[in-house]
């Protein structure tokens, strides 16, 4: 049940950082070298990640009810399966990233 709570706690604070643009830089958000070159890269790369967040938090929450009522001892699978998602959800943000920006931050 805890992993669930934790899921849901991610998942609203992703659903935050989507929804709110931020007027400057700030500690929380999508951190690369890239993402933090000016406040378009920055708020851009908030968004992008917390598609990628938002949907893996629901599916972990889903996988956490199935867990939790299946009586699975093993919650391990699930923790591996959030760190894939962080890590996908990493990759393809620095890929749209470079898509849209140069390495200096200025649209292409």
């Amino acid at each position: 049940m805890n992993y669930i709570l934790m899921c849901g706690v991610i998942l609203i604070f992703f659903l935050i950082l989507r929804f709110v643009k931020q007027k400057q830089i700030t500690g929380f958000g999508y951190k690369s070298k890239l993402s933090m070159q000016n406040l378009t890269t920055w708020n851009e790369g908030n968004r992008y990640v917390s598609n990628f967040i938002i949907v893996g938090s629901l599916l972990s929450i889903l996988l956490g009810f199935i867990i939790n009522y299946s009586n699975a001892s093993n919650v391990s699978i699930a923790f591996y399966i959030n760190i894939a998602v962080l890590l996908i959800a990493s990759l393809f943000t620095e890929l749209h990233l470079r898509k849209l920006f140069n390495k200096n931050g200025s649209p292409k």
